[in-house]
């Protein structure tokens, strides 16, 4: 009898959580296709938050209207949450221009000609591309809609510059030292000379960077010689 008592009893307690839960949800109104001002007073009406996330040309629906709505009409979320909704701006009649080869400079001018803007500017390496062109674009030219006004970029730096690790030339003979450097295409920076005890002639003390010290193409390394 206690079990019963007891299940009874657990049973009665989830089922009020689930009913005090439930009681909390709100379906989400449907606001595609309305004017923001209607979508935010039906949303408001529902004891939902309403948060506009920009603007996207869309050929399926009017400037002006909610062309996207996040969650979706019918879904239940907590009352208060957000609906994050996408403004229209109507089917878009101004081209995506092509950008490709072009500099930042001159892709920001076309853009600004055409009602667009300059997004994000990312840069990359590349063998065989032009260095400071524009190599790619989002969204492309071809593209049907178009999320805001901005046209994100990639450039191409050129070829990434080769990395030597600085070899260890202390105590080498400074003709020895040279050559190493020469063969490696890593210029000497200056060489100078001091006395020191216990030191052959012409041996490297000293060097700047230190040996395994990554360099780029063009640094170049100074040297201490005892003379």
């Amino acid at each position: 009898m206690t079990l019963i008592v007891l299940a009874v009893g657990f049973i009665s307690f989830f089922g009020a959580m689930k009913w005090a839960v439930s009681g909390q949800e709100v379906v989400v109104p449907a606001v595609v296709g309305q004017d923001l001002a209607p979508a935010r007073s039906a949303l408001l009406a529902a004891n939902l938050q309403v948060k506009v996330q920009g603007e996207r040309y869309d050929r399926n629906v009017a400037r002006g209207k909610v062309s996207v709505q996040v969650p979706t009409a019918g879904s239940r979320i907590k009352r208060g949450n957000g609906v994050n909704v996408i403004v229209s701006l109507g089917d878009r009649t101004n081209p995506i221009p092509d950008l490709a080869g072009t500099t930042v400079r001159a892709a920001q001018l076309l853009l600004g000609r055409e009602g667009f803007e300059l997004g994000t500017v990312s840069e990359i390496h590349l063998e065989d591309a032009t260095a400071e062109a524009v190599v790619t674009q989002f969204p492309t030219p071809e593209a049907s809609e178009l999320v805001g006004n901005k046209i994100d970029v990639l450039v191409s730096r050129g070829r990434e510059a080769d990395l030597y690790v600085t070899p260890d030339l202390v105590g080498q003979d400074l003709n020895r030292a040279l050559g190493l450097l020469e063969r490696d295409r890593v210029p000497v920076a200056a060489v100078s000379y001091g006395l020191y005890q216990d030191v052959a002639k012409a041996t490297v003390v000293r060097q700047v960077p230190d040996a395994g010290y990554p360099l780029r193409e063009g640094e170049s390394v100074r040297l201490e010689v005892s003379k």
